[in-house]
């Protein structure tokens, strides 16, 4: 499972996520690198995932929190989602939120 590319005037996903299912199946997990681009440094970022059944069909949401970006640095992100992880097949970016 692999998400695109994202990017957006500030924050972008830097190349690209890899996700898994821990051992005892009870975690998804994607993971990545965020790039701060701006000037700005922010004191929260949240970047959402949504997941979804083989059928298309929403289960739940991965979330991670990334607190202190700094202007010009990256760095490592790892939504997770433990809800129905048994019938996640895939996942897309909802949205990378900042201040």
């Amino acid at each position: 499972m692999i998400c695109k590319e994202y990017k957006n005037s500030d924050i972008e996903i830097f190349e690209k996520t890899t996700s898994y299912k821990n051992q005892d199946n009870n975690c998804f997990y994607i993971k990545g690198d965020l790039y701060n681009k701006s000037n700005q440094n922010f004191g929260y970022v949240q970047i959402t995932f949504d997941c979804f059944d083989e059928n298309g069909n929403y289960i739940d949401s991965a979330i991670d929190v990334i607190t202190n970006f700094i202007s010009g640095n990256k760095c490592k992100f790892s939504a997770v989602c433990s809800k129905n992880v048994e019938r996640i097949y895939t996942y897309k970016l909802k949205e990378i939120y900042y201040n």
